[in-house]
């Protein structure tokens, strides 16, 4: 469909496998961590990162307690794994930088999420 799209399966895992979901969690717990006062400030909801750490932090197979949102994430995503976040719906559409780094010099370095609900 789209000449410019290619391996989007590969691509769409950035990387790292679909079976790695313990592997984002403790990367995304450690990223809240590291800049708890960063994300509290973008939050501005009094222990709203406590929460995420929890939902986030797995020791063993995750229940539904710690299932990611993926709206409340949106930051953590996007700055852990230094990629454009873009979630997309009929009523609102939103894109997400990577605040701490610098944008890539090569294009073939931009890296981008896309998150439809339908």
């Amino acid at each position: 469909m789209c000449p410019s799209v290619d391996n989007v399966k590969t691509k769409g895992l950035l990387g790292i496998g679909e079976n790695s979901w313990a592997f984002i969690h403790q990367e995304c717990v450690v990223k809240l961590q590291e800049f708890m006062s960063n994300y509290e400030r973008i939050y501005c909801i009094e222990n709203f990162v406590q929460q995420l750490i929890h939902s986030v932090y797995v020791e063993q197979v995750a229940n539904m307690d710690n299932w990611m949102t993926l709206l409340e994430m949106r930051y953590v995503i996007a700055m852990k794994f230094n990629l454009v976040f873009i979630a997309i719906s009929l009523n609102q559409s939103e894109i997400f930088f990577p605040l701490k780094s610098p944008p890539p010099t090569s294009m073939s370095d931009h890296r981008m999420i896309f998150i439809a609900f339908v």
